[in-house]
């Protein structure tokens, strides 16, 4: 991704970084384009996902303004085959 001025990016593992200490402050914006490593098992790969979300969602009540934005990629799984 080219830079963009005033925004920082973090490409990485963020569960293992301190980036409200990296930001200065909290954050104005979270955007989340984070995918696992897809399996091609459909549940599986969805469990993965919303594992991601969700540690998104705990580093925004941590390092997100309260005024802030988040946003989060989510594929819908196909489901077929599970009746």
């Amino acid at each position: 991704m080219k830079p963009i001025h005033g925004v920082t990016i973090f490409k990485g593992d963020f569960r293992e970084a301190d980036l409200e200490s990296a930001l200065g402050g909290k954050a104005d914006v979270v955007l989340s384009d984070m995918m696992p490593n897809v399996t091609g098992v459909p549940l599986v790969d969805q469990a993965r996902a919303a594992e991601i979300a969700r540690a998104a969602i705990e580093l925004c009540r941590k390092s997100l303004k309260p005024d802030g934005a988040f946003l989060v990629k989510w594929i819908a799984p196909i489901l077929r085959n599970l009746a």
